[in-house]
This record gives structure tokens, C-alpha cells and sequence, in this order.
């Protein structure tokens, strides 16, 4: 099947998984937000579901007539050819479809080599690895990005830590050895697809460890402009930097890695060192909050205990928080970029939830800084991230939205 041109493809971008809960929520966004001047199909493997989807999505924007209209794409997420023909049509697929390690590899590969840029919302950093090893050269000779972590994780820190890094040598005139990520959560809630992903790399991460080490032998280099040392954070803490009590963030192992990726890409800074905090004003919020981690930490670690809080108490995959909880919901991100004495220091304030408003942000715009934004983009194909492939077009594009607002500060 000879590759299609990139700018004479039908659809700017294919919301692949439209049916489950994040997808519906991307394509919403998209339809809502820019409605007739995006090129939008609707991807599954199920036609009676993904009709129901669109008119639902016809019901929820009747503003936009054309929504009942939307072209619907038929492939299952092992079907190497029809994913393929799929892709063939888009100038970028936007995944849903998660756990990415068990549904995932077959439409990396699809897009990896036709030259259509792919985004996803996986939080999976061992299958990314793995994507990068079987995929890099493929994508790199067919021009396609293919952009992981492309919401809550890994966003606001990829771009965050980005931006830090430049101004601190901006202002210095030389490279950030320390970045400090301080995230304040206040409330939201958490998606059953984000739940069974978690499961999924409790339960047989020592394959998915396995089969990303067997793939390094085939894998060409990684990157290495930029060196980063990942300091994970243990216990409680006190950061003189950001005034701020801090605990491990749990998205740790999702976000750092990524951040690393990106300067080894970009050498934003020579030899930086790197960690992630989720941080209280005080000292007690940050001790309860660090019990309650390290108690749910201990009940999915052991099987039984497990299969209760996914059977019982956690939401199910195509469930997630309600609307009313989503929007009263916000966050706020401090980076603090240190070198010797000199402190040069980045904000994020972001309205509704990290999981659902947020994460449906930051993938529609990756994805439309991927597909219409494509001639702004000066960074090469292959299996990358969201700050080495987008850069300031996605920084420029987040904000320009009303949920977020992202700035050095003096």
C-alpha cells in the first residue's frame, strides 16, 4: 500500500478509541472547541458503538451541525492492515485505547510507517521505551512523530521543565543544574482506563520490563544532547527553593523519564538532575497524604487485596469522575530551576482536573499542533515527546486555551 502525502490526507486527526471514556471526551473537545475547521473521524472496532457515540456527540453540541455527519473508521487494535489503512488516512491518530502495552504496539507500528504522527495518553514509561526501540528508525525514514505521555502525564512536566531550563540560561547565560517540579492537586478524580493501566503494570510488569530489555538489542542510540540525572524522592521534605513541603509524586515514574528523553533530544541543559514533588503548605496535609499513598501502594502490591479495590471501590474502565467534580477542580505546577545561587522559576495554573479536563487538553492540542501546526514544526520524525517534537507550538497552543496559563515568573 504506497504512503499517502502527509498534507493530502482526508482527516487532520483520527480519535482512535472513541467509544471508552477518554475518547469521548477528546473527540467532544475537538468538535466543541473547533469544530468545522478540523478534519475529525471517529476510530474503533465497534460501528454500533461508535454511532451511538456520535449522536451523542451530535445531542451534546447541537451548535455544530456537521457532528452528526462525522466519518466513522472501523479497525481492531490488532489488525496490523486495518489500522494501517486507517492511518494512511490522517495526518495524526490520537489513541485512547489503553492498557498501550496490551492494545498499543500494532497502531504505533501502522503509524510509524506511513508517516502519519501518532499522540496517546499512556502514563506506561517501560512500553515507551520499548515503542522508541522497535520504532525510532522507522519513523525517523518516514517522517511520522510519534509522541507518547501526551496528557496529565506528561505535559505539564515536559513542557514545564522545558521552559525552566530556558529561561534559567536566558537569564544566566548558562545551563540549569537542578529543576525542581512542585505540583498542588485540589480535588478531581481518576479515570477506570488510568485504573486498569496501573493494574495492568502491577500485575505483569516484570513482562513488560522484559520485553522493552530484549528490544534494546535491534534499537539504534538514544539521544544524548543533554544529560539527566532523575533524583527520586523519598519521605517528606521541606524545599527551601519552593517554600514548600513536598512528597513523592506519584506520577514520578510516568514524568521523569519523559523529561529526561527531552533533553537528551533538545540539550536544554547539560547536565541537569531532576525530581518531581507533590507538595502541601504545611507539614501534616503532606504526612496524611504520604500515609494514604504509602497505604494504597501496599494494598495493590499483593493480589487479593487488588482484585477488592478494582472489583469494589475503584471505577471500572469507561468510568471516571463526574462532570460537576472535574470542573471545580484545579492544579497549580512550580518549577524551580537552580544553579549555584541563581534560582529562575516557572508557573502552571490549570483549571478542572488533572484527569479528565486537563489530560483531554493537553492531547487535543498535541494532536492539533501534530496535524494542522505541522509546518511550525522543526523537529524530525521519530518516537519522541511532546517537548521535542511540539516545543513553544504546543506551549503557545495550551496557552491560548482558557485552562491553562503557563509563564517564567520574576
Amino acid at each position: 500500500m504506497p504512503n499517502i502525502a502527509f498534507n493530502a490526507r482526508e482527516f487532520d486527526i483520527v480519535v482512535y478509541g472513541a467509544t471508552g471514556f477518554s475518547g469521548k471526551l477528546l473527540a467532544e473537545y475537538l468538535l466543541l472547541n473547533y469544530g468545522s475547521d478540523v478534519k475529525i473521524a471517529l476510530g474503533g472496532r465497534n460501528q454500533a458503538k461508535l454511532e451511538k457515540v456520535r449522536k451523542d456527540l451530535a445531542l451534546a453540541i447541537p451548535s455544530n451541525a456537521t457532528v452528526k455527519t462525522t466519518p466513522l473508521l472501523i479497525a481492531d487494535s490488532k489488525n496490523l492492515d486495518a489500522l494501517t489503512a486507517m492511518a494512511q488516512k490522517a495526518r495524526c491518530v490520537a489513541s485512547t485505547v489503553g492498557p498501550y502495552a496490551k492494545y498499543g504496539t500494532v497502531l504505533v507500528e501502522a503509524c510509524a510507517t506511513t508517516g502519519t504522527s501518532y499522540c496517546d495518553l499512556t502514563g506506561e514509561a517501560t512500553w515507551s521505551k520499548t515503542m522508541f526501540n522497535r520504532f525510532e528508525a522507522a519513523a525517523k525514514e518516514s517522517g511520522a512523530r510519534i509522541v507518547h505521555q501526551a496528557g496529565f502525564d506528561s505535559v505539564p512536566s515536559d513542557i514545564g521543565a522545558m521552559l525552566a531550563a530556558r529561561t534559567f540560561r536566558e537569564r544566566f547565560g548558562r545551563d540549569a543544574e537542578s529543576i525542581e517540579m512542585f505540583i498542588t492537586l485540589r480535588g478531581g478524580g481518576v479515570q477506570g482506563g488510568t485504573i486498569a493501566t496501573v493494574m495492568d503494570g502491577i500485575a505483569n510488569g516484570r513482562r513488560h520490563r522484559k520485553i522493552e530489555h530484549d528490544s534494546r538489542s535491534a534499537a539504534p542510540p538514544r539521544p544524548s544532547a543533554g544529560k539527566t540525572s532523575l533524583a527520586w524522592v523519598k519521605g517528606i521534605s521541606w524545599s527551601k527553593s519552593a517554600q514548600l513541603w513536598g512528597i513523592p509524586f506519584f506520577m514520578q515514574p510516568a514524568n521523569m523519564p519523559q523529561v529526561k528523553h527531552s533533553n537528551a533530544r533538545m540539550g536544554y541543559s547539560s547536565n541537569l538532575t531532576y525530581s518531581e514533588y507533590q507538595s502541601f503548605k504545611s507539614f501534616l496535609p503532606a504526612f496524611f497524604m504520604y500515609v494514604a499513598l504509602l497505604t494504597v501502594g501496599l494494598l495493590l502490591a499483593f493480589a487479593p487485596t487488588r482484585w477488592l479495590l478494582r472489583e469494589f471501590i475503584l471505577p471500572a474502565p469507561g468510568q471516571g469522575p463526574s462532570k460537576e467534580v472535574c470542573e471545580k477542580a484545579s492544579y497549580s505546577v512550580k518549577f524551580c530551576a537552580t544553579g549555584a545561587d541563581d534560582q529562575a522559576d516557572v508557573t502552571i495554573e490549570a483549571v478542572g482536573d488533572a484527569s479528565c479536563i486537563s489530560t483531554t487538553c493537553c492531547l487535543a492540542e498535541t494532536a492539533l499542533g501534530l496535524s494542522k501546526d505541522a509546518d511550525k514544526l522543526k523537529s524530525p520524525g521519530g518516537v519522541t515527546t511532546t517537548a521535542a517534537a511540539l516545543g513553544d507550538v504546543l506551549l503557545g497552543r495550551l496557552n491560548s486555551t482558557p485552562l491553562f496559563k503557563i509563564e517564567a515568573t520574576i
